[in-house]
């Protein structure tokens, strides 16, 4: 009998005894608090009782990214094999991606970097490591996708920035249209740092268009002035378009008369003008302007913008 009782004390003692789910789960938080301390051997001891527990991939993943700057290549590799496609294995591949940029480890990015990636900063590494690698045509069609939008860029995307403008693959056009896109989203900030790259009498354009963005109804009907000198270009008809807008936008005017004697003035072209007799017209018509709704109407249908659909 006192053979039988020892063999069962054994089993117990090198198999274990199964942790209640309740126990688990505080063996879990108490893991995930060491991992928040830094205290990595607790963590260990903690998490040795874990490796069957259905959270236990939250945990390492935890542990990785806390020590993201210390722990071994081969680690974060195992965890991205294991947990391949999962949001836990693509949130530390984006962390190790920066690392690997901090390290100039350019082919190493390559080699790791996966295309469903969300993250913006890990979508720069990447084609700045394309280009850095002489994968130059993909690098720069990839990265002047990403660098061409109505928000400003993270700061881990300034090195894509830098390989762009050193090659020669961002123009004074391509800075306008840029600009173009961010005054239309109201980041008027970025688009003054942009404009610091466009030649000094592009600038003193700007300058105008920021103008006119922050106070439309004082400084749009210049460009009625025949004193007020002003060459008839994209540019210019940008500043005019997105004062229009400006203007429908505040309550208190109503930009409808003015843009009809503008647009006898300068060249709009019919994309132009479908988009901001949409926008004014669609607008008009939602306070309960009901005289707006016959020039809605007229708005032909393929220039027409998403905006006339109410």
């Amino acid at each position: 009998m006192k053979r039988f009782c020892l063999f069962i004390f054994l089993s117990l003692f090198y198999t274990g005894i199964s942790a209640s789910p309740y126990e688990n789960r505080e063996h879990f938080l108490q893991a995930y608090e060491q991992i928040k301390k830094g205290d990595v051997t607790s963590f260990y001891m903690l998490s040795d009782e874990l490796k069957n527990y259905i959270l236990y991939p939250y945990l390492e993943h935890a542990y990785l990214k806390k020590n993201i700057e210390t722990v071994k290549d081969t680690e974060l590799i195992i965890f991205l094999k294991r947990f391949s496609n999962s949001v836990l294995a693509n949130d530390i591949r984006d962390e190790w991606i920066e690392r690997l940029a901090t390290r100039k480890s350019w082919e190493r990015i390559i080699s790791y970097y996966v295309d469903n990636s969300s993250k913006l900063k890990t979508r720069c590494f990447y084609n700045e490591a394309l280009v850095r690698t002489g994968q130059t045509k993909r690098g720069f069609k990839e990265g002047k996708a990403i660098w061409m939008t109505k928000n400003s860029l993270p700061d881990e995307c300034d090195g894509l920035t830098k390989v762009l403008r050193r090659n020669h693959q961002l123009s004074a056009d391509d800075y306008w249209q840029r600009i173009a896109l961010l005054m239309d989203n109201n980041k008027v900030s970025v688009a003054n740092k942009l404009s610091q790259r466009l030649p000094a009498l592009e600038q003193k354009l700007f300058k105008n268009w920021k103008a006119v963005h922050n106070k439309p109804a004082k400084y749009l009907p210049r460009y009625l002035s025949s004193e007020f000198t002003i060459v008839d270009t994209a540019h210019s008809r940008n500043i005019i378009t997105d004062g229009i807008k400006r203007l429908a936008k505040s309550k208190q005017e109503t930009p409808e008369n003015l843009w009809r004697r503008l647009k006898n003035l300068y060249q709009f072209t019919d994309k132009e003008m479908g988009d901001v007799e949409s926008y004014i017209y669609a607008r008009a018509a939602r306070n309960h302007k009901v005289e707006s709704l016959p020039y809605l109407s007229k708005i032909p249908s393929h220039t027409r913008s998403e905006n006339a659909n109410i």
